[in-house]
């Protein structure tokens, strides 16, 4: 089988992983390579334009009135058996005005289908529990006009094109369960993300006091409320130091809070990290923290750390709080609670036992997520849509 995968930016392990996605394409790749099948990348930000005299990335890639037709002589060359979209479902959408002469799959990596500001948080942070609608409106999570021009309009775009799809795959169990209560019109297949765990040696904590951060420098991973525990964290344990791995477009404000907040050389920003430097980037931390304050996906970035053997502090969401069991490979604090993370990070860098412990779980916690594994769920939902249906969704009754 050859499946082609089409995402935002190109598969390049000497350069930073912009997300989770690439990571999980890039698991996916490998395992299915392992297994004999073929794959191909199509990566939109590989589309160049020519504009004032140079070549420039094209924001808004299906914009362009010719991609289709890219993908389409992309198929054609590769001899793509199967496609499977990882970007928006409004840029996929846009893709599909028509359908492909092969089977399509399409992996939500957020919120986008349940909630249209992708939170399934109400403005004053509590989970919103009900269905999109003119609920959103009532709430304050959106303005009639927004609603009725933005919202009614992506869902009628989503009605009628998501025929042209044959399975939806998501990666947590909140989400399956909101496209279901959604009816959503197509077949829905979970399906969790996987690490290769030969990448990540669990090597001895250094033992240190050292907390590490990896993903977007974004508001909704919480990295603001990490930086106040930070501060309270050292008030007990002055040694204490915060390592941020990662970029985007929060930097500025999150560097004007450590300084704000006294934190010095107890805090820095690495940047963005090359995916096979992030083994040696984890091996360095004792503690690994995924602050998100929204509903989360799944938090690759956790599973890489528990492959490590790292225990990590998470935010009880939706995505977490389904790999990370609260006492046994880490422990999970409310979103957006400074107290309670400080309390938590505070607790796990007092007991080196208890951590060493945590970490122990979490690399054997991590097996269960080794993408050799979880790939068997992938190639269900492929042979599925070859088949057009004669296969179940995964947890079908």
């Amino acid at each position: 089988m050859r499946i082609g995968f089409i995402k935002v930016s190109p598969i390049d392990r000497t350069r930073p992983a912009l997300s989770g996605v690439t990571s999980a394409v890039r698991a996916w790749i490998g395992a299915l390579g392992r297994r004999g099948h073929k794959s191909s990348v199509f990566a939109m930000q590989s589309y160049l334009k020519e504009e004032g005299g140079g070549k420039k990335y094209i924001r808004s890639m299906f914009g362009q009135r010719d991609l289709r037709s890219e993908i389409d002589s992309w198929i054609e060359e590769n001899g793509i058996d199967l496609i499977h979209f990882n970007t928006t479902l409004g840029d996929t959408f846009r893709v599909l005005r028509r359908p492909f002469d092969c089977p399509v799959v399409q992996s939500i990596h957020t919120f986008e289908a349940v909630c249209p500001l992708r939170t399934k948080r109400l403005p004053g942070g509590a989970l919103c529990k009900t269905p999109p609608g003119l609920v959103c409106v009532r709430s304050g999570c959106r303005s009639l006009g927004k609603f009725m021009l933005h919202d009614v309009f992506n869902r009628k775009i989503s009605e009628r094109y998501s025929s042209f799809l044959d399975g939806v795959i998501v990666h947590n169990r909140s989400l399956e369960g909101a496209l279901a209560e959604n009816n959503w019109p197509v077949p829905v297949y979970h399906v969790p993300l996987g690490v290769d765990r030969r990448r990540f040696g669990a090597t001895e904590s250094p033992g240190g006091n050292q907390v590490m951060f990896v993903g977007r420098l974004r508001p909704e991973k919480g990295v603001d409320v990490l930086l106040r525990a930070m501060e309270i964290v050292r008030r007990t344990i002055p040694e204490a130091s915060l390592v941020l791995v990662g970029s985007g477009d929060s930097e500025d404000e999150l560097r004007s809070l450590a300084v704000s907040l006294r934190l010095g050389e107890g805090v820095e920003f690495r940047g963005a990290v090359a995916p096979d430097d992030m083994p040696k980037q984890y091996s360095a931390a004792d503690i690994v923290i995924v602050p998100s304050v929204w509903e989360e996906n799944f938090g690759l970035v956790g599973i890489e750390a528990m492959a490590s053997g790292r225990p990590v502090i998470g935010s009880d969401v939706s995505g977490i709080r389904e790999w990370l069991n609260n006492g046994v490979e880490g422990t999970l604090v409310s979103p957006g609670n400074v107290h309670e993370l400080a309390a938590a990070i505070t607790a796990m860098l007092c007991d080196r036992d208890t951590r060493k412990a945590m970490g122990r779980a979490a690399r054997e916690r991590a097996i269960a997520f080794d993408v050799d594994e979880t790939i068997e769920d992938l190639l269900h939902v492929y042979r599925a849509a070859l088949s057009r249906g004669d296969a179940s969704p995964i947890g079908s009754a």
